[in-house]
């Protein structure tokens, strides 16, 4: 079975155009033809129109039809997320929790042991006249 395609199946653009300082719409499946109007919806219904003329042409002519650009596909929606959320959370805070107790620690077995206290320098100072 032959499906033939429509019109409106088609990807059309619409984009300003520098050189003919209007806008020209372009059909992506004929890219030879272009249409240019002082508005971008005038472009696209003109770009319309003539791929639908273009199209029955082909028909009547027996040539081949270009088909259809495939769609993108609906990206799918981000899921819920896992029931464990508050188990996760936990987690984290409480690893929070540990790294601060740890960094009090360290921090206060630092300034207490003598052993990591800096030394006074007990050098001669040398003052140059």
């Amino acid at each position: 079975m032959i499906t033939i395609p429509d019109s409106q199946q088609y990807t059309y653009n619409v984009g300003w155009s520098q050189t003919h300082q209007a806008f020209q719409g372009v059909c992506a499946e004929f890219p030879e033809l272009y249409c240019l109007a002082a508005s971008a919806e005038a472009a696209l219904a003109a770009i319309q129109q003539e791929a639908a003329t273009t199209l029955q042409a082909r028909i009547r002519a027996n040539e081949i039809l270009p088909l259809p650009l495939p769609r993108p596909a609906a990206l799918p929606l981000r899921s819920a997320p896992p029931a464990r959320t508050w188990r996760n959370r936990l987690i984290v805070a409480l690893l929070l929790m540990l790294s601060f107790v740890l960094g009090l620690t360290a921090s206060f077995w630092l300034d207490t042991n003598p052993k990591h206290q800096p030394e006074p320098d007990t050098s001669p100072t040398q003052y140059s006249d």
